[in-house]
């Protein structure tokens, strides 16, 4: 019989696999956001790479980190590369590998995913979905008392992840949701927004989801970005937009140009992201 962790396993293996395959996985590679790289590098990576000096200066080593922000825009790909970078086995755990019909069952599965993170060392655990886990428990009616004890072992778990030298990374699209404590200091040290790409990141995503097709140039892509500047498109938008766009272009026999990409923002593919939606993310970080 598969444990929950045999299938996390298997998705360390498929990714190392990945990285075996010659693709780029380091953080410096990932395409703009100079801002989130150079925090994680020096907030991060810096001090788990050289704990003794840190603890001479009595700096404490991350513990955990959660990354928020609006859909589709990479939360999952960036901690992959920070896992890479730092040379951990990535683990990603969903909510269906700790869910159970039996009474106390998640709680079981929540600590074997930790002692066996811990058996293999040094490691990151990586949570999507974090909020679904971790409810406010103030908000929680009498009869979803299991949820809070399923709260209440995150939170033990967490704790001490840097003793066992695990990064716990959670994600979240409702940073608000999730219960206070967990996100104290101590537990989830660094919180870091992942919004939509900048400029850079949006003409190097499109170019990438361009690539092996017709274009007029790369040129013409990196001013057709300038326009999706500040507009909310996140980065699996861009991949959509690249495939409209595409489709448009196949069906007059052409190179895709700045024309068709225009025409697939225009009546394809809105952006996904709101102005109110960002603000909202902005103001939990403040």
């Amino acid at each position: 019989m598969q444990t929950v962790f045999d299938a996390i396993k298997s998705e360390s293996t498929r990714k190392e696999g990945e990285r075996e395959s010659g693709r780029s996985t380091r953080l410096a590679d990932l395409p703009g956001m100079h801002e989130i790289k150079s925090m994680l590098q020096e907030e991060v990576i810096a001090p788990l790479r050289n704990p003794e000096e840190f603890k001479r200066y009595r700096i404490e080593i991350p513990n955990g980190v959660l990354m928020y922000g609006p859909p589709g825009c990479g939360k999952t790909f960036i901690a992959q590369h920070l896992a890479a970078d730092l040379g951990y086995k990535f683990f990603e755990v969903s909510p269906s590998d700790v869910g159970s019909s039996y009474v106390h069952g998640t709680v079981m599965k929540i600590r074997e995913i930790f002692e066996s993170a811990s058996r293999n060392a040094p490691a990151m655990l990586f949570v999507d979905e974090f909020e679904g886990m971790v409810p406010a428990r103030r908000e929680l009616g009498g009869r979803q008392q299991f949820k809070a004890e399923e709260v209440n072992e995150w939170l033990v778990q967490i704790g001490n992840c840097a003793e066992r030298r695990i990064l716990f990374v959670a994600a979240t699209n409702e940073p608000w949701a999730i219960d206070d404590a967990v996100k104290r200091t101590g537990r989830l040290d660094k919180k870091v927004f992942i919004g939509p790409p900048d400029r850079e990141a949006i003409s190097e995503m499109l170019l990438h989801h361009l690539a092996g097709r017709p274009i007029t140039s790369k040129e013409d892509v990196n001013c057709f970005s300038l326009t999706l500047v500040g507009k909310g498109y996140s980065a699996s938008d861009l991949k959509v937009l690249a495939d409209e766009a595409a489709k448009l272009a196949m069906k007059e026999r052409a190179d895709i140009s700045p024309t068709h990409l225009s025409t697939a923002a225009d009546q394809k593919v809105p952006p996904s992201i709101s102005r109110e939606q960002l603000d909202v993310y902005l103001s939990f970080g403040r």
